[in-house]
């Protein structure tokens, strides 16, 4: 049963002060914002007693509108304009019903938090944590957060309070040298399975075990590499037959095996509009002969370590030239080409 307070005047009445939010003050949170909001709106919400006729049989105090009066849409729209440390350290400490509606999954599709060993500055829409029992208490208070970046690798259980308590989560990036087990990153794959962007480590799909976990994620669509220290090759068939809306890939410094390379553009040939690579495997072989099956989709493409080989630079960027809807490139060319090599691009 809700207190008197959250029934009546605890929460604000027109014309009163705001004691119900000093005990957020220490938490840091900045109040003006809230206070600037709650007074906007009692003065839409306030009426005056002198307009209502005498006859009216109705006590003055039935007329005096406080906080706790306002719809659940309103206190959301006044929410939006709060931060994420706002929502979290000062909002969701009034009572249980401004914790609820600080948690709608509207105030939060644009918040990102960030795993990191640094203490650094909070902006409106993002937030970081250092230690993790901060990460896991700020999974537990926003259940519907959509981003989330890794800046230090974390022990499991910041993984299990992920995947039990924010389910809607849309973007993950790891940290280069994050180590999962197979059970956390099933888990992972399996609860939070909306995830549409993913930067993971090579080292973590070396296994066709690990890499199929991944394939499991129906609504990925772009994925991204990390190389570990110790340079892996992922195992990129299992992702060529899963990831049915994948469009970009980003792989980039990491060695591939070209054979693995061919029958996963093969597979998404349909469907990738964007890679990142370099430009040869094992310093030699180019990549480009096998980008043309990719000629009717792809749109945009980056080169890393560019390296050509005189012999076959006449069919890289002949086979470059057939990527018929390419609209952006790049690479870094530092020695000048053969001569009419690059005119190739453009026939």
């Amino acid at each position: 049963m809700a207190s008197e307070a959250e029934r009546g005047g605890g929460f604000l009445v027109a014309g009163e002060d705001v004691p119900v939010c000093q005990s957020c003050v220490s938490s840091g949170a900045t109040l003006s914002s809230i206070t600037s909001a709650l007074e906007d709106a009692d003065s839409v919400y306030s009426q005056s007693v002198s307009d209502v006729p005498e006859s009216t049989p109705c006590a003055a105090d039935t007329l005096r509108v406080s906080v706790s009066d306002l719809p659940d849409e309103i206190l959301i729209k006044i929410f939006s304009h709060m931060s994420f440390s706002e929502l979290i350290d000062v909002v969701q400490k009034v009572c249980s019903r401004w914790r609820r509606l600080s948690q709608d999954f509207e105030l939060w599709h644009d918040k990102e938090y960030h795993v990191r060993y640094w203490t650094c500055f909070d902006m409106d829409t993002s937030k970081g944590g250092t230690t993790d029992e901060e990460v896991i208490k700020t999974f537990c208070d926003a259940p519907n957060l959509r981003t989330v970046c890794m800046w230090r690798s974390a022990r499991s259980r910041v993984f299990r309070a992920l995947y039990s308590k924010c389910q809607r989560l849309s973007e993950l990036q790891l940290h280069v040298s994050q180590k999962l087990s197979y059970s956390v990153l099933k888990n992972l794959v399996e609860k939070c399975a909306r995830i549409r962007t993913l930067r993971i480590s090579d080292e973590l799909l070396k296994s066709e075990k690990f890499s199929e976990a991944v394939s499991h994620l129906q609504h990925l669509q772009v994925l991204s590499l990390d190389v570990h220290f110790t340079e892996s090759t992922p195992a990129l068939r299992p992702l060529g037959d899963g990831c049915p809306q994948l469009a970009e890939i980003d792989f980039g410094y990491t060695t591939v095996d070209m054979d693995d390379l061919r029958y996963f553009l093969n597979v998404k040939r349909n469907t990738l509009k964007s890679i990142h690579i370099k430009w040869a495997m094992d310093g030699k072989r180019c990549v480009l002969p096998l980008l043309a099956v990719c000629a009717d989709s792809l749109e945009r493409l980056q080169f890393y370590e560019f390296e050509l080989v005189d012999d076959e630079a006449r069919e890289a960027f002949t086979a470059l030239g057939n990527l018929r809807n390419l609209q952006e490139l790049k690479m870094m060319i530092l020695d000048p080409l053969p001569p009419g090599t690059g005119a190739l691009v453009f026939k």
